[in-house]
Formats: C-alpha cells, structure tokens, sequence
C-alpha cells in the first residue's frame, strides 16, 4: 500500500493506512498475487534472456535494432506493471509516472545538447526508435525501470531498519539514488563496448565538474555518474514529496514474494550482466554485478526471514 506524504508523516513503516477503494490500482485491475508475480516473473526471465542473447540478435541482419528494443520494452512491462498494480493507487501513478519519465528524459536531452554538462556522448541506431529532442525509447524507460526498483530497493531496507517516517523520507531518495549510480557503474562500460552508445575520447569535455574531479571510469567521465546521482536523486525526492513512500508491513502474512520483486529483478538481471562483463573482457565489473546480485538475493531472503 501506499500513501501520501501528509499521512504518511503520521504513521510508521510496519502500519498500514486505508485507501479508497476506487483508486487502488489492485481493485481497478482485477488480479490475484499469484497471477501478478507469474507475470513478473516471466518478465525478468524474458528480460534476462533478451539481455543475453541480445548481441547475437543484433548481428542477425533480419532483425532491425528498433525490433529488439521493442522487445526489452515488452519484458520490461511485462516485469514490472504487476507490481505496480499491486501496490499503487491510481492516484499515485499519475503523479510518479510523468516525474520518472520526463525528468530523465530532459535530463538526457540537456545532457547531449550541451556536452560540457557530463561529458559527450551519442547513442547509436541499433538501440531503438528515438523520441524528440534525439533520446532514445529505450533509455528513457531503462531510466523508469532503475529508478523504480531502486526506490523500492531503499524502501525495504528502511523498514527492516525500522526508521521513522522522517527519517525515511531522507534516506530513501539518498541510498536510491546511490543504488541508481553502482548500477551505472556497472552498465555503463558494458554497454559502451556493446556498441549502444560512445562517450567521446576528450573526456575533460565537461570543464565544470570533470576537470576538478580528474578520474574517469572505463574512459566514461566522473561527471556521468555525478550526473546520475543528481537527477536519480532530484527525481526520487519529488516523488516522495509528491507520492509518498510504499508503507510495508513486517508482519508475515503481508510479507509476499511479490513485494520484493524488485530485489528479485536485479539479482537475476545482474547475474547475466556479469556474464556479460567477463565476455567482453571486464573481470573487475563481472565480479561487482556479482556482488551486487549477492546483496539483493540477501536482502530478499533478510525481507522473508525478519
């Protein structure tokens, strides 16, 4: 369940709050739990598997690259619509919806008009149809899918440390958007030697930022990720402000599968990324997916057993 900051404020994680009825997205759409994470789970399969043959697909000269975007597109629904059916209202969606899809995509737009910002960069044809202002389908609904198991990832964590409302509010936006950056740090050299996108090799392109800090990652600028934890954090603290936060229960019989799905989602996506990273070579980045898949399949076993 989910609910509004003003009533948020008056109550604790492990509390549940009524909502109308009529806005539960739960009663709107008429599913089962079960049938819900069926669907899920099909989705991060399919997902998963897309994401591993999808270079194999791309040589294939019959299939177009906007055909295999389509494609992650469906999964990416396919995996993630039942969980928000299941724990949001109507009211919720449409506030959050627009704010995790045109943040990131004006951010990109900004981002590639004006270089100096993070660093140069271009997005190549083979990773899909590309919307106005030059950013592609993909990217922008990449952006929707991190953010919102990021934030749902942050969520879980501060209601197994029991924290205030207060002081979740804070620390939910904060740890999501670190979670949005580790996950780039990841992602972003795997895709570069993918061939979906190409940073420039000027990397002191973006003098307000770049040139103090000097590094580079995989000869991506510092001011990518910089840029990542801004937006990634801009983003998530109006949807707290605006939205709410998820309120979970610790008591057994609210503690589905289901609710954590998004711990699920990034362990098993992230086990074939570190595939990924050792084929292309990358044996530092392979063992960090690990990890990373690690902490999310403890996380989800700690949200089961508390």
């Amino acid at each position: 369940m989910i609910v509004p900051v003003d009533r948020y404020m008056q109550t604790g994680l492990n509390d549940t709050f009524p909502t109308s009825k009529n806005l539960q997205m739960s009663n709107l759409i008429s599913f089962t739990s079960e049938e819900l994470y069926t669907v899920s789970s099909i989705g991060t399969v399919l997902l998963a598997l897309l994401l591993t043959i999808e270079e194999y697909l791309h040589r294939q000269s019959k299939i177009s690259g906007h055909t295999i975007s389509g494609l992650l597109l469906v999964a990416m629904a396919l995996a993630t619509i039942p969980h928000v059916i299941a724990f949001a209202t109507l009211q919720q969606v449409l506030i959050n919806l627009p704010i995790f899809l045109l943040i990131p995509y004006f951010s990109e737009a900004a981002a590639m008009r004006w270089s100096n910002l993070v660093g140069k960069y271009r997005y190549r044809d083979r990773i899909g149809p590309v919307l106005p202002l030059g950013v592609p389908v993909g990217v922008v609904f990449a952006w929707l899918i991190i953010l919102y198991c990021s934030f749902f990832t942050a969520t879980i964590v501060a209601t197994l440390l029991s924290f205030s409302p207060f002081h979740s509010m804070w620390f939910v936006p904060l740890f999501a958007a670190l979670l949005c950056v580790l996950y780039d740090l990841i992602i972003d050299p795997i895709n570069v030697a993918a061939g979906n996108w190409s940073w420039s090799e000027e990397l002191q392109n973006p003098v307000w930022l770049n040139r103090k800090l000097g590094a580079s990652w995989y000869n991506i600028p510092t001011g990518n990720f910089v840029g990542w934890f801004l937006i990634a954090f801009l983003t998530l603290s109006l949807t707290t402000l605006l939205g709410g936060l998820p309120v979970l229960s610790l008591e057994p019989e609210a503690k589905s599968m289901l609710v954590a799905f998004p711990l699920l989602w990034q362990s098993f996506v992230l086990v074939f990324r570190a595939l990924e990273a050792q084929r292309f070579q990358f044996p530092h980045l392979a063992i960090a997916s690990a990890l990373y898949s690690l902490s999310m399949a403890v996380l989800f076993l700690w949200w089961l057993r508390s």
